[in-house]
């Protein structure tokens, strides 16, 4: 999708067009704030990205709150610098663990980044504590976090790469033939 003053304002339009019919939200720039979803995870291999899981699925609107609130402290209208990611319950939870080999325990805090094939992990984060993660997004823009490769291909990636080309071939020549 793009527009004549802006440019491309998002490289996934298919999905863009699809998840508001509407269009209630064009031109359907990319938001910081996104749930990992089918249709967001392709975002976490171009842009580096906050994850934030937890458990149970009744802490998400404390997470999705604490983030959105995180996410409007940075100014993103010209360039995309981050994304911020929340999940409680996906299979993608299991992906990304899996390409970094993060346990499949307790809540996580991870910052991926796709350019230098590496993650970051917070280690046991607040669920109410903005300043932990605003220190931890400012430790990883100054260089001082060690990071760990992840592996961009795992059985859970081949898997979500073999969904995601399903989706895209159902799309062009079933929905939009």
């Amino acid at each position: 999708v793009s527009t004549q003053s802006t440019g491309i304002v998002n490289s996934s339009g298919r999905t863009a067009v699809l998840s508001d019919p509407d269009g209630k939200e064009f031109p359907w720039s990319i938001k910081p704030l996104q749930e990992l979803t089918n249709s967001s995870a392709s975002l976490l291999l171009r842009y580096p990205s906050l994850l934030y899981f937890t458990s149970p699925p009744e802490t998400k609107n404390q997470v999705r709150e604490l983030l959105k609130n995180l996410s409007e402290q940075y100014d993103q209208k010209d360039e995309i610098e981050m994304l911020f990611f929340y999940a409680t319950e996906s299979y993608l939870i299991s992906t990304v663990r899996g390409m970094t080999g993060v346990p499949m325990r307790g809540p996580t805090v991870l910052m991926l980044d796709p350019q230098a094939q590496m993650f970051y992990q917070l280690n046991d984060p607040l669920l109410d504590d903005v300043k932990i993660l605003k220190t931890f997004i400012a430790d990883w823009k100054d260089g001082k976090l060690v990071g760990k490769p992840f592996k961009i291909i795992s059985k859970g990636m081949i898997f979500f790469v073999a969904l995601a080309l399903v989706a895209a071939f159902f799309l062009y020549y079933v929905v939009f033939p």
